[in-house]
């Protein structure tokens, strides 16, 4: 490192610290930090399809969602999660097709176990995209905890998601500057149970050939 660092005059990179990951290094698998949750022909690729990003690429095949009944779920790479506080802000440099009959998600996972976690998403479902949350809870599902609806997106997409205490905010960008508040909610999720995640997924639930990948440039996590 110190040799790269005299011949080329700039530092190398160095990895994201903590809980954050730029997809910049490496490849094509992952940093072992992340636990891959496919199925099918689902697949993870770091900086080689697209360089630089993290694609998904989901079994169109196959229906795959978190929501409730447990397993299988969605297409998802997972890391161990911070316990207290955060904020987590996704770049995603793919927009989930909207058509009729379609039903994708593509966003961040807190993730207690298969029977409680809360999705933080754009969702293009039946001619119209939403940012939105939704969550499950002792295996009961609550959809739009949240919502920001009707929104022509192109991308990149900036999804922030805000851990305060029990209370959610969830906040969108065109340009990673200028954030839009969808709204807040409550709910006490225990991250520090032994086995909980937080990560980044994909979600078919209908016309599944139109969203087959989804590129996400980078997660970038800070906690208190």
């Amino acid at each position: 490192l110190t040799l790269e660092y005299l011949e080329t005059g700039a530092p190398p990179i160095q990895p994201p610290p903590g809980f954050s990951d730029d997809f910049n290094l490496g490849g094509p698998s992952p940093d072992p930090k992340w636990t891959f949750v496919g199925g099918g022909t689902s697949s993870v690729n770091v900086n080689g399809s697209a360089p630089g990003k993290l694609r998904i690429a989901i079994d169109p095949s196959i229906n795959r969602q978190c929501w409730t009944g447990g397993s299988p779920g969605c297409i998802r790479l997972m890391e161990a999660a911070p316990p207290g506080n955060l904020q987590a802000e996704v770049k995603e440099d793919t927009v989930v097709p909207n058509g009729a009959g379609h039903d994708h998600q593509m966003g961040f996972l807190a993730y207690q176990d298969a029977t409680n976690f809360i999705r933080f998403e754009q969702q293009g479902i039946s001619g119209t995209r939403h940012i939105v949350a939704h969550k499950v809870i002792s295996n009961a599902g609550a959809p739009g905890l949240v919502s920001c609806s009707g929104i022509p997106l192109t991308p990149p997409l900036y999804l922030r998601v805000t851990r305060s205490s029990d209370t959610w905010t969830l906040a969108y960008s065109a340009n990673g500057t200028s954030f839009t508040t969808c709204g807040s909610f409550t709910q006490a999720l225990d991250l520090a149970k032994p086995g909980a995640q937080i990560g980044l997924y994909l979600g078919n639930n209908g016309s599944n050939a139109s969203f087959t990948s989804g590129d996400f440039d980078y997660l970038r996590v800070t906690t208190n």
